[in-house]
């Protein structure tokens, strides 16, 4: 590998990982802002247009839940929100370790790490709302 491609796949991984924590940081500052109490600007279609409770109804308020620390809450609202959050502060956790290691020690190694892990991450956090949605559609028709 030439040292102007590994200058600039370093560059790329280190914007990526700056970009996606900035952005996992907006969720909970999203969630921290609208309570549980308050109205959230999005609504569930299946609920406003059929009266259906979908699989996801219930998470904007369990992950705000989350956010006031009022866990017993949030798994009232939503039991899928707990695995959402853990996965999204688990993420952001870790893009903050990339950025250190990769100042250190970048390695495409450490990128094919992070993208496996990222998503067997993904289908544990979002695996039981995923399953809970396979379900709904099976039952809908």
């Amino acid at each position: 590998m030439k040292l102007n491609d590994k200058i600039n796949s370093y560059s790329n991984y280190t914007l990526f990982n700056i970009l996606s924590a900035g952005v996992i940081l907006l969720i909970p500052i999203y969630f921290g802002i609208f309570s549980v109490n308050s109205e959230f600007p999005l609504n569930c279609i299946y609920y406003t247009k059929l009266g259906i409770t979908c699989p996801s109804c219930g998470i904007s308020r369990s992950l705000s839940s989350l956010m006031h620390l009022n866990f017993m809450r949030s798994m009232h609202y939503n039991s899928n929100g707990v695995f959402i959050f853990t996965f999204f502060c688990i993420q952001f956790l870790m893009r903050i370790i990339l950025i250190i290691i990769n100042t250190k020690l970048f390695n495409r190694k450490i990128i094919r790490i992070d993208f496996i892990f990222s998503i067997v991450l993904f289908f544990i956090g979002f695996g039981p709302l995923i399953i809970d949605w396979v379900q709904f559609w099976f039952e809908l028709f």
